[in-house]
């Protein structure tokens, strides 16, 4: 989900679980909604991320300053 929301005032974009975006194009759909509402404050809820490296993951979580849980990660083949 992405919305944004600012005093009464929101926008709100949901997809299903099994639709995915990379983030390029979640970012470029951020920037075209944040031009039509500016002002806003955004937020970005995702139920699952995809890393093509795992070094990107590790990265990430540095950035956030946030640790990962046991079973929070999972490696496909």
């Amino acid at each position: 989900m992405l919305s944004g929301m600012k005093d009464q005032r929101y926008w709100e974009l949901t997809t299903d679980d099994g639709t995915a975006k990379d983030a390029a194009e979640v970012r470029a759909l951020a920037d075209y909604l944040m031009g039509l509402f500016p002002g806003r404050n955004i937020t970005l809820e995702a139920h699952g991320l995809q890393f093509t490296r795992g070094q990107d993951l590790l990265d990430l979580v540095a950035e956030l300053k946030t640790t990962l849980r046991d079973g929070e990660v999972r490696q496909g083949a």
